[in-house]
């Protein structure tokens, strides 16, 4: 069955970029050599395509070289820019519809890029199957929180947790 997975870093309090949306700090982590990539690689080898907001494409599209080659990816937005985008598909509208359309296709597990309001979007429309949260050794104290207030309570189910060298825990959830 393919799932929605949300596979996300996030500060010890809750936040997934500072004030300005930035996520400078996530430089700061230095994973020892037992560490390795904690994981990403076989995540990114397991997902067939990713879904994020139009705010998150922009602020991937400063870090330099596209970091999702041969991936399709899905950005939702009401506004979207002009120009070639490579494996890059622009959509608005239903994200359950959408959702639904990519389940149906016989590949692999589809990620949930972000940012917050698309999270908070496919929480209340119930589309969520799995999160994978590593939670950084880091204080912001205000930013962007990874669950915006008002939304619905969901139970999960832990399935895996892991501590790194580092300090970094990363935790994964079902929904029950």
């Amino acid at each position: 069955m393919v799932m929605v997975v949300v596979y996300i870093a996030t500060s010890l309090d809750g936040y997934i970029a500072d004030r300005d949306g930035g996520v400078g700090w996530l430089d700061d982590i230095h994973p020892s050599e037992a560490d390795g990539d904690y994981g990403y690689v076989e995540f990114y080898d397991s997902v067939g395509a990713l879904i994020m907001g139009r705010a998150t494409y922009d602020q991937v599209l400063d870090f330099g070289a596209w970091p999702y080659p041969g991936k399709p990816t899905f950005v939702f937005t009401s506004n979207p820019p002009n120009g070639d985008h490579p494996n890059v598909e622009f959509v608005s509208g239903n994200p359950k519809a959408f959702v639904e359309g990519l389940k149906a296709r016989p590949e692999q597990d589809i990620w949930l890029v972000g940012g917050g309001k698309l999270i908070a979007s496919f929480r209340e429309q119930g589309l969520i199957d799995r999160y994978i949260i590593t939670i950084i050794p880091v204080l912001l104290g205000e930013g962007i929180p990874l669950f915006a207030g008002g939304q619905p309570g969901e139970t999960l189910r832990l399935e895996e947790m892991k501590r790194f060298d580092s300090g970094l825990a990363q935790l994964k959830y079902v929904t029950a």
